[in-house]
């Protein structure tokens, strides 16, 4: 009498897995992390320049969004600025992040100069759209913030 081996979900899922480490197959449904990140700053001449002396800003909420404003991630700077969202992908996909404005601040004026010292979202709404594709991180992603001036005293 010959023995019937029952097949399950999992004993295809394990051989397929081992198949994959060995080398033997390669997956088009593989993920990588791509991470978006990098500073928000105290734009203190709202220049929309990190220029030297001016500080990282701590406690901003940064969001990652899907295109259909799907929440994906969300980080909230420390005390240097800094921020890192993740989200796994397959292929490449269009992202926005959103920067949430701390009450008294405005945003600085984007894309000044070099990706590394300009603020990069939109001035009005605080969200930047971006291409990510598969295992690229984006390192170079900032918003300058100032504080809003406010006019006192008297007028003769």
């Amino acid at each position: 009498m010959k023995t019937v081996k029952k097949i399950t979900r999992s004993s295809i899922v394990n051989s397929v897995l081992l198949l994959l480490a060995l080398g033997f197959v390669s997956s088009a449904y593989s993920q990588t992390a791509t991470t978006i990140g990098d500073y928000v700053w105290l734009d203190a001449n709202a220049n929309g320049i990190q220029d030297v002396g001016e500080s990282g800003l701590a406690g901003v909420t940064v969001e990652l969004h899907t295109m259909t404003n799907v929440l994906i991630d969300t980080d909230v700077t420390d005390g240097s600025g800094s921020y890192l969202l993740t989200k796994t992908i397959t292929g490449s996909e269009f992202l926005k992040i959103t920067f949430t404005l701390p009450a008294g601040y405005s945003f600085s004026d984007k894309d000044l100069t070099t990706d590394d010292l300009d603020s990069d979202p939109v001035k009005t709404t605080g969200i930047k759209t971006l291409p990510v594709s598969e295992g690229v991180n984006v390192t170079n992603l900032d918003a300058g913030m100032f504080r809003k001036g406010v006019l006192s005293g008297h007028l003769y």
